[in-house]
């Protein structure tokens, strides 16, 4: 028996491989006795070795063969080397040496290649017309170029490559990666990511990468078992996100002052251009565009309404991108009361005395002493105070007692300097 030449037929770009023994003379040949005659390296491609055209290397799935199959056609049987050799195999007697086909109907067919009239012909005619060239009973008529056409994509088994992108939210130094799109014949047996950065691949239908701010190729690989592999390629430019700020600091409320005080501490991976206040009074709003921010302060004590209320103080820092940051605290301030107790001058308690509370030349309230001289004056905001008494045949100091409330005040005693 002869040894079969283990020969590559290249389709399209992509190798198949049949080794198939063959009846004939006694000598045994093989590859490199035609290829590599003097030496020269047998043309193959770079992942297989010089001499061995082994079908590991070139496999080839006959099933994904886009033609018709059934009897009267090239895919009518089941054997290999029937198939194969149907449109390959041309050149020698008693070899069995499949060829590629030259699937460019418009340009030479060169030595080593089969032409299309040859190869496709052979069924459905080729040449440019019918009658010149008729096809076989029960095929259709296909032109030169038409069974190019056909023919390029004949053996489309290859895997092919695809996938999409997207930049994490909010954070954009995050690439997610999804090669969903790639088609295998079968399944796709490995995906290798490569980062463009020289770190370590990734794999997986879908992954992900932290990168640095810059400019990078991500490169996909797939491998499909017995097809091949296939890779795709994305440019992305990864740039630093810039966040929004972050609005921080210390309120401080004082009670008996009814004063809110804030310090800005806010912060942002470029700058805070501006902070702002809502003390929630009505009051005109608080801007600083110059850092250092603040500190910031309102006292309540001057806001109109009859009752202290509760007050939401809106603290904001905005980046030069307008992009803002909102935090709130609040301030809760209460009334004081004022009491005490009015005496003559030897210490008697005086009941019916009255008691003016005033805030400057204001009168804020009128009270008078019970049974027992004590008086007590409620609903106050923080302020100093000044008491005059009156009471029918006694005479009191002017201003009687002078009282800062905030806190309460409680226990003063009042006396009259005559009688």
């Amino acid at each position: 028996m002869r040894r079969c030449i283990q020969e590559a037929i290249q389709l399209v770009g992509f190798m198949v491989v049949l080794a198939l023994p063959v009846a004939g003379a006694a000598q045994d040949l093989v590859c490199t006795d035609c290829h590599n005659p003097s030496g020269i390296p047998a043309p193959h491609n770079s992942s297989c070795s010089d001499t061995s055209c082994t079908e590991s290397c070139h496999a080839k799935s006959l099933a994904a063969i886009r033609h018709p199959a059934g009897s009267g056609t090239p895919l009518g049987s089941a054997d290999r080397t029937t198939i194969c050799e149907t449109c390959h195999n041309k050149p020698f007697p008693d070899v069995y040496h499949p060829y590629q086909i030259n699937v460019s109907a418009g340009t030479p067919t060169a030595a080593g290649l089969i032409d299309l009239d040859l190869a496709c012909g052979q069924c459905h005619g080729g040449g440019t017309d019918s009658a010149s060239n008729p096809p076989v009973p029960g095929a259709a008529y296909l032109t030169k170029a038409e069974l190019g056409g056909y023919a390029l994509n004949m053996h489309d088994d290859k895997p092919v490559a695809m996938f999409g992108y997207a930049f994490g939210n909010p954070d954009t130094l995050i690439v997610s990666v999804d090669a969903t799109q790639s088609l295998c014949l079968n399944v796709c047996d490995e995906y290798d990511w490569d980062w463009g950065d020289a770190s370590a691949h990734g794999t997986g239908v879908t992954a992900s990468h932290a990168y640095a701010a810059g400019n990078y190729t991500i490169t996909l690989t797939v491998r499909d078992t017995g097809m091949g592999s296939d890779t795709f390629s994305q440019a992305i430019n990864v740039t630093a996100p810039d966040y929004p700020p972050t609005a921080a600091g210390d309120c401080a409320f004082d009670a008996n002052t009814w004063t809110q005080t804030l310090t800005d501490a806010s912060t942002d991976d470029h700058a805070v251009v501006k902070v702002t206040v809502n003390w929630g009074d009505g009051s005109v709003l608080a801007i600083d565009t110059a850092a250092p921010f603040g500190p910031f302060s309102r006292t309540y004590a001057n806001v109109a309404p009859a009752s202290p209320g509760y007050y939401t103080i809106t603290h904001k820092a905005y980046d030069a991108l307008g992009q803002q940051s909102t935090r709130t605290c609040t301030a809760a301030p209460a009334y004081f009361t004022l009491s005490g107790t009015v005496r003559s001058r030897l210490g008697a308690n005086l009941p019916a005395a009255t008691v003016t509370v005033r805030k400057g030349a204001t009168v804020v309230k009128t009270v008078y002493t019970a049974t027992n001289g004590t008086f007590s004056v409620a609903s106050l905001k923080p302020a100093t105070y000044t008491l005059t008494v009156t009471k029918n045949t006694y005479t009191f100091a002017v201003p009687a007692a002078t009282i800062t409330v905030g806190p309460s005040s409680s226990g003063t005693v009042i006396n009259a300097i005559a009688p």
